[in-house]
């Protein structure tokens, strides 16, 4: 979970450097995109019948975890997913 942490923290990072928020999806579409390899190896580990949506849990729990550490709030918001489906999600803002 380590790895994830890191990879999920310089994402924010990455973001934060020309936003002031994001949406849980934006940052995981990002997370894929910039880290091929180590999102396919995480994904891989992951058992049962739904790998992306338990990948993708694991790095919403990861970003609330950091909002202090990033001065973020948190309200809801509804974006495309990594399918391209409408859902609702957590949208981070700089307080």
């Amino acid at each position: 979970m380590e790895k994830l942490e890191n990879l999920v923290r310089r994402s924010i990072e990455n973001i934060l450097e020309t936003k002031n928020s994001f949406d849980t999806h934006e940052l995981i579409i990002k997370l894929a995109h910039e880290n091929q390899r180590e999102y396919i190896a995480l994904l891989s580990k992951k058992g049962g019948t739904k790998p992306f949506q338990a990948l993708h849990s694991d790095i919403g729990r990861i970003i609330k975890s950091l909002i202090g550490e990033f001065g973020l709030s948190e309200s809801d918001s509804k974006s495309r997913d990594i399918f391209l489906h409408e859902n609702t999600c957590s949208r981070w803002s700089r307080s």
